[in-house]
Formats: structure tokens, sequence, C-alpha cells
């Protein structure tokens, strides 16, 4: 079963500072994790991604305190998922917030356990308001593939994005 996973915010103000949403889309982007490219956007474009994503933020006036969303959809073994089969879950769970938030996602293949990173804007391009009770929201997330409900379960991800 594929685990859905928050990237925690440290106590060292990761995710915080004026270079967070650069550094957190560098790194889920980065070419050697992503062998096949399979990247995708909804809201910026990817090459201008966190500029536009502090565009919106400081429109509103809320580029300050926690810049982003990071989360993690990770597939077991047994999940037998093919990178593209991991795009388009991707692409089903960024449509979740995609009608207000921008977001960045990219399939991960550097290690034996494949995964999806997220990289979301959490100031709404549509009002500038912040996303609130997002654990809430994602407790309740569930994707439908291929006939299969695949249920996302809730686990707080503490280690480097």
């Amino acid at each position: 079963m594929a685990v859905f996973k928050v990237a925690a915010i440290g106590e060292d103000g990761k995710y915080f500072d004026d270079f967070a949403l650069n550094d957190v889309i560098n790194y889920i982007v980065t070419p050697y994790k992503t062998p096949s490219h399979l990247i995708g956007t909804f809201g910026v474009r990817l090459e201008f991604a966190a500029q536009q994503m502090e565009l919106v933020a400081r429109a509103y006036n809320k580029y300050r305190n926690l810049r982003l969303r990071h989360w993690i959809i990770s597939f077991g073994a047994r999940d037998l998922i093919s990178p593209i089969q991991a795009y388009y879950i991707a692409v089903e769970a960024a449509r979740f917030y995609a009608d207000r938030y921008q977001l960045v996602f990219a399939v991960h293949e550097d290690t034996d356990q494949m995964h999806v990173h997220f990289v979301m804007n959490q100031v709404s391009y549509v009002d500038g308001k912040k996303i609130l009770r997002y654990k809430k929201r994602i407790l309740r997330f569930h994707l439908l593939h291929e006939g299969h409900l695949c249920r996302i379960r809730y686990q707080l991800y503490s280690g480097h994005p």
C-alpha cells in the first residue's frame, strides 16, 4: 500500500527562509533522482516555479513564516507501480489542491522504494488564504488508480526532504 508522508518542519527553520522554495524544488527535480524526467506542475512553469510561488505569496503580503508544504507518496515493492503509473497517481494527487495552490511534483527512482515528492505553495493564488487544516484534509485523501482504491495513510516524515 502506498504511504502518504508529510515532511516535518524542522527546528532548524527549514521551509521558513527565503531560499526554501528554490531549495526544495531543486531537490525534488534533481536529475539523478528523476532519470525518466517524470515531473509535473500546476499553476507554474517548472523553470520559474519558485519565483512564481514567491510572487503569489508577496502579492497577498504572506511571504513570511512557513513558505511551502512538502509531501511524499511512497510506494512499496508489493505495489508493483511503474514510474509512469506513479506519475499519473501524482497528477491525481496534485489535482486535489491544484484549483487553489501552485504545485511542483517529481517521481524519484533513485531508491528501491519509488516515491513522488510534491512542493506546494501554501498561499492560494485564488484568494491569498493559507491552507488550513492541512493534516485533516490529507487524512481523508484517496486516489482511484486502475480500478483499485489506493488508500494513502498519513505518516509524519521527519527525514531530509
